[in-house]
């Protein structure tokens, strides 16, 4: 136990019995330095522990990377993901030219693209603060970009729609941020956000750069804290969860008492310790390996898989064909490493994804004749 109190709800926080001496960020980076979480039990938040933290302004503007170096963007059941956020969001939008948007962590614009693509008229203005800022500013169609930190006194007018994708798990105090957020909404103002589910990313507990740890209930006891309405979700299993929010009219109701929040923590601890046993069993034998999650950076970095026992990533999202991981391991669609012959030089298949994804590839494994006799290794169903 600790004294310290929850940023959230202002309740007592504890400690989370699981650390590490390296760890991963989100953009696939290892860091040689130990993490550690604690969480409180009242309100459901869970934390990176303030004496872990890296140099929060020094990593986002000089050294994150995420999806930098490549010029497109993940797909999903054949749409591009920017456009599946649009669909989720476009009912509540207006392509009017007296209305304006302001995208906060744009990236390299992906998003903003895919808002123009649809709705010209908007006025439309993004921030980033990352080195992604070189790409957002050739957008010649946004009225103002800014390369800096969310702050809303840089800001002189409010904001018809606002967009935080992947944004509130990364800021030093999600409650403070929205706060500050709230500034630049006026009454009919519509507020997008996007974070993991940690509920469906247990991984992330590997993850220093995501300060908070959100579950589909612990976000909501947030935004009433917050004085934010949700009048749309997308909580699905999965691991991106979505809301669209208002300013709320009524004062706070009472807090959704999340006592079993250690539950979700026990869970993933359990599987990750699961995965480090299972894969010190394989004794550098050869693998193929299904997906590219963070796990997978971990296990590297901790000598717990060498990267020369990788024959092959499998990885279905078109995003990244042609492309290598580590520069070393070549990255095939399911079917091509059916076609190369890679399964015939292995009889494992390590299930580098979010469990919550691993009941589809189980299933696809067991219809392939080829594959009937693999051993599945990290399995979690």
């Amino acid at each position: 136990m600790t004294n310290n109190k929850c940023l959230i709800c202002n309740s007592k926080t504890y400690k989370i019995d699981f650390k590490l001496e390296k760890c991963v960020t989100s953009d696939a980076k290892v860091i040689n330095s130990p993490l550690s979480h604690s969480y409180c039990l009242s309100c459901g938040y869970v934390f990176v522990d303030f004496d872990k933290r890296i140099d929060y302004e020094k990593f986002y503007s000089f050294e994150y990377e995420f999806l930098l170096n490549n010029d497109v963007e993940p797909v999903l059941d054949n749409m591009k993901y920017s456009e599946i956020l649009v669909d989720f969001f476009q009912d509540f939008l207006e392509n009017n030219p007296n209305k304006t948007f302001l995208d906060i962590g744009a990236g390299k614009g992906n998003f903003i693209q895919a808002i123009h693509n649809k709705l010209e008229k908007l006025q439309k203005y993004a921030l980033e603060p990352s080195k992604s800022f070189e790409i957002l500013k050739t957008k010649t169609f946004l009225k103002k970009v800014y390369n800096d930190f969310f702050r809303s006194k840089s800001f002189k007018i409010k904001f018809d729609y606002i967009s935080l994708i992947g944004v509130l798990e990364h800021v030093p105090n999600p409650k403070d941020f929205l706060l500050d957020i709230k500034n630049i909404m006026h009454k009919a103002s519509y507020l997008l956000i996007e974070v993991p589910n940690f509920e469906n990313n247990k991984f992330d507990l590997l993850t220093i750069d995501h300060l908070s740890k959100f579950t589909s209930r612990s976000i909501l006891n947030l935004f009433k804290i917050c004085g934010l309405e949700v009048i749309k979700q997308r909580t699905a299993k999965s691991v991106p969860m979505q809301f669209i929010l208002k300013k709320a009219n009524d004062a706070i109701s009472s807090l959704d008492q999340l006592h079993k929040i250690n539950l979700h923590i026990e869970n993933a601890i359990r599987y990750l310790k699961k995965i480090e046993s299972d894969v010190m069993k394989l004794d550098n034998d050869n693998i193929a390996v299904y997906g590219q999650g963070l796990i997978l950076t971990y296990l590297i970095a901790t000598n717990k898989i060498k990267l020369q026992s990788i024959l092959c990533i499998i990885d279905d999202n078109p995003f990244y064909r042609g492309k290598k991981f580590k520069d070393t391991v070549k990255i095939l669609n399911f079917d091509d490493f059916i076609k190369s012959g890679f399964y015939k030089q292995t009889n494992k298949i390590f299930l580098a994804m979010n469990d919550c994804y691993h009941h589809k590839v189980i299933n696809k494994l067991k219809k392939t004749n080829e594959l009937k006799n693999f051993q599945v290794i990290g399995a979690n169903i």
